[in-house]
């Protein structure tokens, strides 16, 4: 239900168009957003924790019926959420802003859980309104990493005849079964190696694409942007 109720919030919200003032904005952040940045994230638990009307025992309520209680206390968690501006948005209605209006815009394994046809539309917008010399990093699982690493599975379920070595690769868990069926960004919908990502960067008309090690590249913070590694990319417009 509540998942519908979301849904239903953001489809109202889909065509407002919000001021930006900050030095970037960072895609699918959940919390996890500078204090620099502006967030976009769809997640109805933020956008029910920011409203400072509700009353605290219906936060904890709802905070406990969430897996993010296992790793943060609500209490950090409101006092992390009091500092950072994230937008309530479903990217899948495009991004929330004018035309060249953004300097940097920063996304870190958000990229995945899009159908590609899905990534070509949110990637259009980010050009759409990036500034000219505009910055762009994505970073998203690699393609190579993934298929090495099932390789090595393969070569270990062969030594071995261990059959749990390949489950992870052909059967899901009836946890993760279930938060998938509630949750349509909860897996991944196509991984990139990065021959495809720089294809369709400067089909969309991005320039100097480039491939990026961790904590390192033009985009400013990125050593406090960077939390995990993976396909790194950089793109000016």
């Amino acid at each position: 239900m509540t998942y519908k109720i979301n849904d239903f919030i953001l489809r109202i919200k889909k065509n407002k168009k919000y001021d930006f003032h900050g030095e970037g904005i960072d895609i699918g952040c959940e919390y996890n957003v500078l204090d620099s940045f502006v967030g976009i994230d769809g997640s109805f638990l933020i956008y029910l924790m920011k409203k400072r009307w509700l009353p605290k025992f219906f936060k904890k309520w709802v905070y406990s019926k969430t897996c993010t209680k296992d790793h943060l206390p609500l209490n950090e968690f409101l006092k992390i959420l009091e500092t950072k501006t994230i937008i309530h948005h479903d990217i899948n209605y495009g991004l929330p802003f004018e035309d060249s209006i953004v300097k940097n815009i920063f996304t870190s394994h958000f990229i995945e859980h899009l159908t590609k046809e899905q990534s070509k539309k949110v990637l259009n917008e980010c050009y759409r309104i990036l500034k000219k010399g505009g910055i762009l990093r994505i970073i998203c699982p690699s393609l190579d990493e993934e298929v090495a690493k099932i390789q090595k599975d393969i070569l270990d379920y062969k030594k071995t005849n261990n059959a749990e070595i390949m489950q992870k690769h052909l059967t899901f868990s009836e946890k993760i079964f279930m938060f998938k069926y509630h949750n349509r960004f909860a897996f991944h919908r196509y991984i990139y190696n990065f021959e495809e990502m720089e294809k369709i960067l400067l089909e969309i008309g991005f320039k100097e694409v480039k491939k990026c090690n961790f904590k390192e590249g033009k985009m400013p913070q990125v050593k406090l942007l960077d939390t995990r590694s993976g396909l790194i990319v950089e793109a000016i417009k």
